[in-house]
């Protein structure tokens, strides 16, 4: 799901290790089972707002979470803003770190407490 290139086959060794662990994946994807089987909430309630300034950086060709998942996000935010990313799948972060770094920095300056 990534593109290729994206992880080294060192990389790949250290999630299989990782995931081989007792628990591991039974943990990975509890909250996705929990979600088809019981219907994860669409609350637009205040109480469930997120009232921080949110940045989410989304993956236009991620085959997981489709971008619209992403805009309906935004509807919990009281100040959120989307940057869907063209190119980009799933592993955002792996792809395209400078970019994610330099959004994730330009957003904390933008609502930096501190000057």
């Amino acid at each position: 799901s990534s593109r290729s290139g994206t992880f080294t086959e060192a990389d790949l060794s250290a999630y299989r290790l990782a995931w081989s662990q007792p628990g591991a994946l039974r943990a990975m994807v509890n909250w996705y089972r929990a979600g088809i089987r019981f219907g994860l909430p669409r609350r637009t309630d205040k109480e469930w707002h997120v009232a921080t300034p949110t940045l989410i950086i989304w993956g236009e060709d991620d085959v997981f979470l489709l971008p619209e998942m992403a805009q309906e996000s935004l509807e919990y935010c009281d100040n959120g803003h989307c940057l869907l990313l063209p190119g980009v799948s799933h592993w955002i972060q792996h792809e395209e770190p400078e970019q994610v770094s330099r959004e994730m920095i330009l957003h904390f300056q933008r609502y930096s407490a501190f000057p």
